[in-house]
């Protein structure tokens, strides 16, 4: 028998910055991960902890800096690729696409 293994990852996350200061985001991220191999198998799932869902946000110098009305904080780094459009925002390391 030859020994595999396979494995997954999913993420999706919405996030709305209203011109107001308030924000809201929806979202979920998981994996799976499995191995099969000399007659023996292991697999592993998982997913991470939920976003913050509504709060206020600002932005200071190159961060996001979220305040959910459940009393935590989150702080995102913050990155304009083209200084001239919105079309595009880096935020903690992903992209998020404008929409109209």
């Amino acid at each position: 028998m030859t020994p595999t293994s396979s494995g997954s990852v999913s993420s999706e996350r919405i996030l709305i910055l209203s011109p107001d200061g308030r924000f809201s985001q929806t979202g979920s991220s998981g994996y799976m991960s499995s191995f099969e191999g000399a007659g023996a198998g292991t697999g592993v799932a998982g997913g991470n902890t939920a976003p913050l869902e509504s709060g206020t946000y600002r932005v200071e110098d190159y961060q996001l800096l979220l305040a959910g009305e459940d009393g935590r904080t989150e702080t995102l780094s913050l990155f304009l690729p083209e200084p001239d459009s919105d079309d595009l925002l880096v935020i903690g390391g992903n992209n998020y696409l404008k929409e109209d």
